[in-house]
């Protein structure tokens, strides 16, 4: 066999026409926008929240303590209750103690005494349970010293931790910060979108023959009405079929709109749909419609759309998340169509704008 037959086949091999078709599609360029536009839009969301959520935490009141104390047994008569009381009682006020079950403890103002192994010793000891929610707001400063002297029984140890567990304080931390993170995610995703526009997209070449300014802007109008609705109408049918259809960010949308209407106004009908736009029609499908491949560009783009809006599940379960998902992927092919129809990036974006301006207008209507 002679050396050009042997390049010549090897040429021809499954994993040379793979790459070949790697190289000469648009796949490539369109991953490298998605990994640029996502590690974008996760730095300057962590960028921008962090700050928040530190001042957040700072600024944060305690809530109420759970104190404990570990002491040695002792004569009932030298257990001096009031004194306790009274140095508990300057950091906040003390009120009926739970048991790590939950149930009440009726004893010595709230306090359980329960056998107990003190750390690095070998007899009992007494563990006491106090309930103290601080007058101040802040952490309690408890006088060790103080307490020890009053509380007549040799006291080891103190420990003071809030009543609410971590998972507890955790999941309050969303609902609480839902409306500065939903203006800091919408602009993190916009100023990505940006960003890759400029790195990548704003080469790329024009699509061909676009639709006079004024008449497509007239159309965008007319479709942004219309696609919404049937997006509403199919959204109320699948719910009449028994799916508890809720899109994953209404929660911090609603709370976004109760505090900031107009801010809500302005994100979510204009700054979400000129980045959204930007990035996945105007690069993205862009990238495949200028060598050819419009149609696999309009179903990739979609796809990716509908799945990044609805990333975790809602109320409704899975079920209900893959639904939402197909609404918004069947929304994200309507908007391509209308990019490639009128080869207008303005126009697709006012489109999406006043889209999302129904969608507010229905939600307001229906929660007032």
């Amino acid at each position: 066999m002679s050396p050009t037959s042997t390049s010549d086949d090897a040429a021809t091999s499954p994993r040379h026409r793979v790459l070949r078709w790697w190289r000469g599609t648009p796949f490539r360029g369109a991953i490298l926008d998605l990994l640029l536009y996502f590690g974008a839009t996760l730095a300057l969301t962590i960028a921008f929240a962090t700050p928040l959520v530190l001042q957040f935490q700072r600024e944060q009141p305690y809530g109420p303590q759970r104190v404990q104390l570990v002491f040695q047994p002792c004569e009932a008569e030298r257990w001096n209750e009031a004194a306790v009381k009274d140095v508990l009682a300057r950091q906040g006020e003390l009120r009926p103690a739970r048991a790590p079950d939950g149930s009440p403890i009726p004893k010595f103002m709230n306090v359980l005494m329960l056998p107990h192994e003190a750390e690095g010793a070998h007899e009992p000891a007494v563990l006491g349970y106090f309930e103290l929610h601080p007058h101040t707001g802040q952490r309690p400063h408890i006088d060790g010293p103080a307490l020890v002297k009053a509380a007549g029984c040799p006291v080891t140890e103190i420990r003071v931790s809030p009543l609410a567990s971590l998972v507890d304080a955790m999941q309050s931390l969303p609902q609480r910060l839902a409306s500065p993170l939903v203006i800091l995610a919408l602009c993190a995703s916009g100023l990505a979108a940006l960003l890759v526009w400029w790195v990548r997209g704003r080469r790329l070449p024009a699509l061909p023959a676009p639709m006079p300014l004024g008449r497509a802007l007239v159309l965008a109008v007319l479709a942004g009405v219309l696609l919404q609705a049937a997006a509403t109408g199919l959204l109320l049918g699948l719910r009449d079929l028994g799916l508890p259809l809720e899109p994953s960010n209404l929660e911090p949308l609603l709370a976004l709109i109760e505090e900031r209407p107009v801010v809500a106004f302005l994100l979510v009908a204009g700054v979400a749909p000129v980045g959204e736009e930007l990035f996945f029609r105007h690069v993205l499908l862009r990238r495949f419609a200028v060598v050819g491949r419009a149609a696999t560009g309009l179903v990739a783009s979609a796809v990716v759309f509908g799945v990044l809006h609805e990333i975790t599940a809602g109320n409704g379960g899975r079920l209900a998340q893959l639904a939402m998902a197909g609404i918004y992927v069947l929304m994200g092919a309507a908007f391509g169509l209308f990019y490639l129809r009128t080869g207008r990036f303005a126009a697709v974006a006012l489109a999406h704008g006043v889209a999302n301006a129904v969608a507010l207008g229905l939600l307001a209507y229906s929660t007032s």
